[in-house]
């Protein structure tokens, strides 16, 4: 190739990329142990992680300390179930999951103000520039 470095950046940005899917392949894996564990009546299940996510669930489902580490790392699973799920209101056997929707429909929300509020910003100053916007 004719440019310096051009294999490398694409070969950079295919690794990102599959390092990016990997994750998002973990996280819904993590997310279905979630719904699975949520429902698991069976003391002695062969599921991998079933067990230690009921007890994160159980615990979640108990908890009322303000920035609980434990409830802190599953907060996150908790949204990507949310984004994912398709259950209508009280239909979802994660007994959290509405409450995760609502709190991403007001952090999807916020962002688009910020972002808005931002753009807004930069209309603004390039308008009051010499030469600017007329």
């Amino acid at each position: 190739s004719g440019v310096p470095g051009a294999a490398g950046a694409s070969a950079g940005g295919a690794a990102a990329g599959a390092a990016a899917a990997n994750t998002q392949k973990l996280e819904m894996a993590a997310a279905a142990v979630l719904v699975h564990s949520a429902q698991c009546t069976d003391a002695n299940c062969g599921i991998g992680h079933c067990e230690k996510m009921k007890k994160i669930h159980h615990h979640f489902l108990q908890c009322s300390v303000q920035q609980c580490a434990i409830c802190t790392k599953l907060k996150p699973l908790t949204y990507i179930h949310a984004k994912h799920c398709t259950n209508g209101p009280g239909r979802c056997p994660i007994p959290y999951c509405d409450r995760a929707k609502q709190e991403l429909r007001q952090l999807l929300h916020k962002k688009q103000q910020q972002q808005q509020m931002a753009g807004g910003a930069a209309g603004a100053a390039a308008a009051a520039r010499p030469g600017g916007a007329a």
